[in-house]
């Protein structure tokens, strides 16, 4: 029996670059939209700035066991400009119908103490994850990934695109 191949992909989804290539694909794949719908989600400004971890269902059940206020302490935001660890505001799996979780959604706050926790002279930010796998796995003993964004590169049409 050979094992399918584990694999996550992480998506800064409240970029409005990734969301519009997510609905082209879905046009491609035959989806309709109308065009209210389409620029409804690829336009739209989101509160927070989301993280989203995309993945195989296998992959990411253990996660998606988790209790919102236990997923919060899954991941984290390193920024070396404000040197802090911005912690999630919300964390959840992303369930669509009767499949299993294939997304897993992070929400950082767009302002900490009246200050941007993202802006264009961030060359690089780090989003800390932990792949809890089981419910027996404590948190702190899964295994950390981190993935690193740079905001000033992020730009759509000559504006910031996070």
């Amino acid at each position: 029996e050979q094992l399918a191949a584990e694999w996550v992909q992480v998506v800064w989804w409240s970029s409005k670059t990734v969301r519009r290539a997510v609905l082209r694909k879905a046009t491609l794949k035959g989806s309709k939209f109308t065009e209210d719908q389409a620029k409804g989600f690829t336009e739209s400004p989101l509160e927070d700035h989301v993280i989203v971890v995309w993945g195989d269902p296998k992959t990411l059940a253990g996660l998606a066991r988790l209790e919102p206020a236990d997923l919060q302490k899954v991941a984290y935001l390193d920024s070396p400009r404000l040197k802090l660890r911005i912690e999630p505001t919300y964390a959840g799996a992303v369930r669509e119908g009767n499949t299993p979780p294939d997304k897993i959604q992070f929400q950082f706050p767009r302002k900490l103490n009246g200050e941007d926790t993202v802006t264009d002279q961030d060359t690089r930010l780090v989003f800390k994850w932990r792949l809890v796998r089981n419910a027996k796995e404590k948190i702190d003993n899964a295994q950390m990934f981190e993935v690193v964004f740079s905001p000033n590169k992020m730009v759509s049409s000559g504006a910031a695109d996070y």
